[in-house]
C-alpha cells in the first residue's frame, strides 16, 4: 500500500522486524531521510485532534531519536492531553508560585553568602535569575503534569 505521498506503509510486524534490525545494527539507515526511521502507531487522541490522517500507521522522521514521549500512562483525570503555554500557565496554582518564589528566594540567599565582597550585586542578580528559572520550570512541569493527568489535578 502507499501513502499520500507516495511512500510504501509496512504493517505493523513488518515494521516490527525492521526497527528491531535496525536497533541491532543489521539494517542501515537511508541517507535520504537522515539515517534515521522512527516507527509510531498514533493514538487515538492524536486522529481525534487532526495530527494524523485515519490511516497514518507509522510516521518517518528526519534526524535523531524521538523527544518528549511519555511511555506511562495517566492515573488521574486528562482535562488537556498537549496543553499550551498560556493554558499550562494560567493554571499555576498558589503553592506553584510560592516554590517558584522558594527557588528564587534559597538562589539570592545563597549567590549573597558565597559571592566575594567585590561582586555581590552581581552574583545576587545572577542567582536570582537562574533560581527564578528553575521556579518557573517547576511549576509550569507540576501544572503541565496536572492537565495532562499524570498528577492529581483536583477534579
Amino acid at each position: 500500500a502507499k501513502s499520500a505521498s507516495g511512500q510504501r506503509i509496512r504493517s505493523c510486524e513488518e515494521s516490527k522486524r525492521v526497527f528491531s534490525r535496525r536497533a541491532r545494527g543489521l539494517v542501515g539507515g537511508s541517507a535520504a531521510n537522515g539515517g534515521r526511521v522512527v516507527a509510531y502507531e498514533f493514538s487515538g487522541t492524536e486522529r481525534a485532534r487532526g495530527a494524523v490522517s485515519p490511516s497514518s500507521r507509522y510516521h518517518v522522521k528526519k534526524g535523531g531519536d524521538k523527544m518528549g514521549v511519555i511511555l506511562e500512562e495517566p492515573k488521574h483525570k486528562v482535562l488537556d492531553p498537549s496543553p499550551s503555554l498560556k493554558t499550562t500557565v494560567s493554571n499555576f496554582t498558589a503553592l506553584d508560585l510560592l516554590k517558584a518564589a522558594a527557588f528564587t528566594g534559597a538562589a539570592v540567599a545563597v549567590g549573597y553568602s558565597t559571592a566575594p565582597a567585590g561582586i555581590k550585586k552581581q552574583a545576587v542578580v545572577t542567582c536570582a535569575t537562574i533560581g527564578g528559572t528553575a521556579g518557573f520550570f517547576n511549576a509550569y512541569q507540576n501544572s503541565a503534569g496536572r492537565l495532562m493527568g499524570y498528577f492529581p489535578n483536583g477534579q
